[in-house]
């Protein structure tokens, strides 16, 4: 999670606040604020690999910690972080990409405060899938592809892709990126408006019997 260097929020101490007891010797006891304090957060769509933070807020741990959280939907991690820059937003529940080292380059005053993201386990397929029809004509369908991504070229999986694509006779910079919402990237790829896509948690369970992508 990214945050500004700045305070965050605001307080509002007529709040009520949650009264729970712990063991004394439990390290995850909550250390709540003295006032209650608002906190806004950038997030994208509540689904599993984005689901700490709203599990959070609704195992009510935001409230033990004398927080007041509002989370508002962001798709793209650079529009949130200019939002973040302007003070409009709190933190951004974000990954660590092109548009995060960039903004950091270019002197943007944020900073790293907690790791985020909730990876599948078991039998999660998330992760980058091709079309068929692209894997058996490699190298050759190599030379131009279309990626759909909700992120696209500043992604943090990019460099992943890069590399599986260097092993097997291609090159990223014959890649097009396709902005394109998480949950629609498996579509796009059975109908052909892209090759490749990343396909997260719990999409990629509908299309793990699919003839067409794998």
């Amino acid at each position: 999670m990214l945050a500004s260097t700045s305070a965050c929020g605001g307080s509002d101490s007529s709040a009520p606040k949650t009264e729970t007891t712990y063991a004394a010797d439990d390290t995850l006891a909550p250390q709540p604020l003295a006032e209650r304090t608002k906190v806004t957060i950038a997030a994208s769509a509540p689904v599993e690999v984005n689901s700490v933070p709203f599990l959070a807020q609704a195992f009510d741990e935001f409230d033990r910690e004398n927080l007041d959280v509002t989370f508002e939907p962001s798709l793209l991690t650079a529009d949130a972080i200019g939002l973040l820059e302007a003070g409009s937003l709190d933190a951004v529940w974000g990954s660590v990409g092109g548009a995060l080292l960039n903004s950091i380059s270019n002197g943007v005053d944020v900073k790293i405060v907690a790791a985020s993201g909730a990876t599948g386990v078991g039998e999660s397929q998330e992760g980058y899938w091709a079309s068929k029809e692209l894997l058996a004509g490699m190298p050759e369908s190599l030379n131009k592809v279309k990626v759909g991504s909700a992120i696209g070229a500043g992604a943090s999986t990019v460099p992943v892709l890069a590399r599986w694509l260097k092993e097997h006779g291609g090159d990223i910079k014959n890649v097009e990126f396709v902005q394109i919402p998480s949950a629609d990237v498996g579509a796009a790829m059975e109908n052909g408006a892209v090759d490749m896509g990343t396909i997260g948690v719990p999409y990629e369970r509908q299309f793990s019997d699919s003839n067409k992508i794998g």
